[in-house]
């Protein structure tokens, strides 16, 4: 992180910083389609906290392909809107992580919130008026679903998120610019809280939270561990092996497919799911196409933060949020070459915003998928590699192929494959730089999944082939 203040967006460049050539660049307006489905809603978790005072990139695992921003940056929040309506997301889910300090009598008041509330109320009113304006010329924008925090850590009462809500109410809901930008649900807005404790919010003491002007729902984490979705609890992230569906009222209500995954030891623990190439997210879409509920909430675009080396809990033996590029759930697109927090070399571009389109089209395409979408790991991209074999796996979304065919820097090496794994022997091969092709036969699809552009679908559909470049450094009996 080099000259981080360089990398901010919205800034004038300093005297004397190293620039390209300038180049024109001519950009044409293009439409974007509306895919919106009021029976299944797409979700993207969304941070509001990239200011002064917050989270404010000293450790980001990743530099974002926009620069480091503030959050109120009205050309970053517009671009980041054409993005998720690239991938087809319905609402945004703002994370309202603020903690409301208590008052002189030990009361937490919501009239007595601090700074870092204020900062991100003032983000959420921004992000409101640019998907306004968005509105008004057209474009399918996201709705919005608030996230107040009822507990996780420091804990804000009941009384607090009563406060809270009715504020939402009289400062957002009531405003007229803003009437059609929020998630109906049951005749009302639909409002989330965080509530990552252990037991059923009503099991708290204090009144019951008043849902006059909103429904309400309640979020945990891991559900895989507390169970809570037998309670009709959200999930903000599960663990291995896929995510858990939430069902009400017999039916399937909500369920959060994820980039990654830390486990129940947070990021270094074993239990973790990492990156690898895509194949954890296309995983947990499974239950997602399975049962097809009302929400499929995407986990996540933008959180870029976690502990810095030395700091993380329990005698550094837990990092949360984000540890590094393999090891971080984040979707938002980011360098390619510029090195994050540790160490890095570069990031996914734009290959987690490519395969969410891809995985959303998918999976809105209902019972008879026309795409197929494939994901190969190991190896990984880039991956150096050691020993004499590859035991390879891919997974795979929509249409299911007739079989896979296997190629090694052009050169078929296995067909006919019937499974999804494949052990590849590399002792008669040469070290240095290899491609890996898995060729899905039978099947098609209209979506690259490139890296360092923008998928715009195909109008017509090719074979479906991944690539994966490695580094074999060679091997010896």
């Amino acid at each position: 992180m080099v000259d981080r203040d360089q990398l901010f967006a919205g800034r004038p460049l300093s005297e004397g910083a190293i620039v390209s050539e300038p180049v024109m660049v001519e950009v044409s307006r293009r439409a974007i389609a509306s895919r919106r489905d009021p029976d299944h809603l797409i979700g993207m978790q969304w941070g509001s906290y990239f200011v002064p005072g917050m989270f404010y990139w000293s450790n980001t695992q990743a530099v974002p392909l926009v620069g480091l921003y503030e959050s109120w940056n009205p050309d970053v929040i517009r671009q980041h809107a054409l993005w998720l309506m690239d991938i087809g997301v319905d609402f945004i889910f703002a994370d309202w992580p603020i903690h409301i300090p208590p008052d002189a009598e030990g009361k937490q008041r919501w009239r007595n919130r601090g700074e870092g509330a204020n900062q991100q109320v003032h983000v959420t009113a921004l992000t409101l008026e640019v998907y306004a304006q968005l509105r008004d010329e057209g474009y399918p924008v996201p709705a919005l679903v608030i996230m107040p925090f009822l507990s996780n850590g420091p804990s804000n009462t009941k009384e607090t998120v009563n406060e809270q809500l009715e504020w939402l109410h009289d400062y957002f809901i009531r405003n007229p610019r803003y009437r059609d930008l929020w998630v109906m649900h049951d005749g009302k807005p639909l409002v989330v809280l965080l509530h990552n404790a252990g037991a059923p919010a009503d099991q708290m003491p204090g009144p019951p939270i008043d849902e006059t002007y909103f429904t309400v729902r309640y979020m945990a984490a891991q559900l895989q561990a507390n169970h809570m979705e037998r309670h009709g609890y959200w999930s903000w992230m599960d663990g291995s092996p896929e995510p858990i569906v939430t069902f009400r009222d017999g039916k399937p209500e909500v369920v959060t497919p994820h980039a990654a995954n830390f486990g129940l030891g947070m990021w270094l623990a074993e239990d973790a799911g990492a990156r690898r190439n895509g194949t954890t997210y296309v995983r947990s879409f499974k239950p997602a196409f399975e049962h097809r509920p009302r929400y499929v909430l995407l986990h996540q675009w933008n959180e870029f933060t976690g502990q810095m080396e030395g700091f993380g809990y329990n005698d550094n033996a837990l990092y949360g949020d984000s540890y590094s590029v393999e090891l971080s759930d984040d979707i938002e697109p980011v360098s390619l070459t510029a090195d994050g927090y540790r160490g890095d070399t570069g990031g996914w571009g734009l290959y987690y915003v490519n395969l969410s389109q891809a995985l959303v089209a998918v999976y809105k395409q209902g019972d008879q998928p026309e795409d197929t979408i494939l994901a190969v790991c190991p190896p990984n991209h880039g991956q150096v590699v050691s020993g004499d074999s590859i035991e390879m796996r891919w997974e795979l979304a929509g249409q299911q192929p007739e079989s896979y065919t296997i190629l090694l820097d052009g050169r078929a090496v296995a067909e006919d494959i019937q499974g999804v794994s494949y052990t590849l022997y590399l002792s008669r091969v040469g070290a240095g730089e290899h491609v890996l092709t898995v060729e899905a036969e039978g099947a098609v699809t209209r979506y690259l999944l490139q890296r360092d552009r923008i998928d715009v679908p195909l109008e017509e559909a090719i074979p479906v082939t991944v690539d994966v470049p490695f580094v074999w450094n060679g091997w010896k009996p």
